[in-house]
């Protein structure tokens, strides 16, 4: 599992989403943020993100978001 920062400076996380799926590793990526858009939401997942979690919500949330990609209930 890959937890991945949306914002990258620069870049964007989702541009790396991309790549990762391209490459067909099988990996399941938990898109971190402080916040993002409707529309980038949508396209992390469409690009092919298992979910997005927001860095303001506790440290069990996160365990919890971590625990649910791995078990593909997001």
């Amino acid at each position: 599992m890959v937890l991945l920062d949306f914002d990258l400076g620069e870049e964007r996380g989702s541009s790396l989403v991309a790549e990762i799926e391209k490459c067909q590793l099988g990996v399941k990526i938990l898109m971190v943020t402080a916040g993002m858009t409707d529309t980038a939401t949508l396209q992390v997942m469409e690009a092919g993100a298992n979910g997005v979690f927001l860095k303001q919500n506790n440290p069990d949330q996160l365990i919890e978001a971590i625990r649910r990609v791995a078990k593909n209930e997001i």
